[in-house]
């Protein structure tokens, strides 16, 4: 199933995607967990992708992926980096 974000979680996420935003020219290495829908039942699973953001579709609402993948904002669950070291995580 499909896990709820909390107001705290869904802030921490919004403010990480802001950070990502600011230094996306530096192409950062990021590992997304994301839930991905079953096409066939209600529910789905959870994935993990490690790659380099190269993009932010604002319009779509998407990471951009150096390997051309992308994944939903708005199915992203969490997102660990090095880069977030120095926000004082």
């Amino acid at each position: 199933a499909r896990q709820e974000l909390s107001e705290d979680d869904l802030m921490e996420l919004d403010i990480k995607q802001r950070y990502l935003l600011s230094i996306l020219d530096q192409h950062p290495e990021i590992t997304v967990t994301y839930f991905v829908p079953d096409g066939k039942k209600a529910g789905g699973s959870y994935a993990v992708k490690t790659g380099k953001l190269v993009r932010i579709y604002g319009y779509e609402r998407e990471l951009g992926f150096g390997d051309g993948s992308r994944i939903r904002i708005d199915d992203i669950v969490d997102i660990q980096s090095t880069v977030f070291e120095g926000m004082g995580e």
